[in-house]
């Protein structure tokens, strides 16, 4: 299982646990830990309690639903292979070695060394004209930082700063006054 998916189902479950702990503090209808998704309903007795939990019942199928449908969208597809009997089976490992694999999302695509076509226009263009392309090319996969990411650093920066600055203001000070002392 890709780490990206193991730790988003982590993420989930964690939620969902302080999910039901706050609705166990607040008094409200709390989701069963089985796998049916049923409420379990506290002490429901009003008309209004009812409706609350028929709602959180739709939204809680809605959810599963919406799960179930990512699950089979990134889940991989495999090829069945017949066997003599009738039957379908689970393709052999050799067989899934020769699909491709698909890369997952985030990552980026290992470089491929260039065709030799283009190595030998490489060679042709010059130097310095070689050069810049290459700078521009590794300019495009740098991943810049968000504005917040920049706004933390210079402010992490200018705060050391400011430390620096005084602790410094304040040995050259008393350097200042102990050498006036002595002169």
């Amino acid at each position: 299982m890709a780490r990206t998916r193991q730790k988003a189902k982590q993420k989930k479950a964690k939620r969902l646990e302080q999910e039901r702990k706050a609705a166990e503090r607040s008094g409200q209808p709390v989701r069963d830990s089985g796998s049916s998704g049923a409420l379990a309903e506290a002490g429901e007795s009003s008309g209004e309690q009812a409706e609350l939990a028929d709602a959180q019942r739709e939204a809680v199928a809605e959810l599963q639903e919406a799960q179930r449908a990512a699950e089979v969208a990134t889940a991989p597809e495999t090829k069945p292979v017949p066997v003599p009997d009738g039957r379908t089976a689970k393709p052999s490992r050799r067989d899934r070695r020769k699909e491709p694999a698909k890369p997952e999302r985030g990552k980026p695509e290992p470089r491929k060394r260039p065709a030799r076509a283009d190595r030998k226009e490489a060679r042709q263009r010059g130097r310095v004209v070689n050069f810049l392309i290459q700078v521009w090319a590794e300019l495009r996969r740098v991943q810049w930082p968000t504005r917040s990411q920049v706004t933390q650093a210079t402010t992490v920066v200018v705060v050391f700063c400011l430390i620096a600055g005084a602790y410094l203001g304040i040995w050259d000070y008393l350097f200042n006054k102990l050498i006036k002392a002595f002169l």
